[in-house]
């Protein structure tokens, strides 16, 4: 057994893990050039960029297009250098959540910036999730019990 878990490449777990995630993007926080690791179809469908120089700009730029319009303001204002460092640096990660432009009813997706274990920690790994079904739910509940 000891053998089989040895065999198991870190790339083929990270593969599997990845079909949890609309998007997965690997990202050097010393330059702030990121590449796509992976996407679904449907995220994919939105035609941005698999790579660049710069991926605060990127995400505020086309991001702007692709999230729903009331959480612009908030993603925007969230979704700063300074703010995800700060997240980081105390939790060792930021996440926030909003609703994409993916569908006829937008489904809420979580944002979430984590850092490669690496001693020097200069990588970071952004995944974006579906979180639809528990807000979702979790609206209804609560809409159920203070009707």
């Amino acid at each position: 057994m000891k053998d089989e878990i040895l065999q198991v490449s870190q790339a083929s777990i990270a593969q599997a893990l990845a079909t949890d995630y609309f998007c997965i993007y690997y990202v050097n926080v010393n330059t702030d050039r990121f590449i796509e690791y992976s996407a679904s179809p449907e995220y994919r469908s939105l035609g941005l960029p698999t790579m660049g120089d710069d991926i605060v700009s990127f995400a505020r730029t086309y991001f702007e297009s692709v999230v729903h319009p009331e959480d612009q303001a908030r993603f925007l204002e969230g979704f700063v250098k300074e703010r995800i460092i700060a997240s980081l640096d105390e939790h060792g990660s930021f996440a926030m959540t909003f609703r994409m432009l993916f569908n006829k009813v937008p489904p809420y997706v979580n944002l979430k910036v984590t850092r490669m274990i690496e001693q020097e920690a200069r990588h970071v790994v952004i995944g974006i999730s579906s979180v639809d079904e528990q807000i979702r739910s979790r609206q209804a509940y609560e809409e159920a019990h203070h009707a």
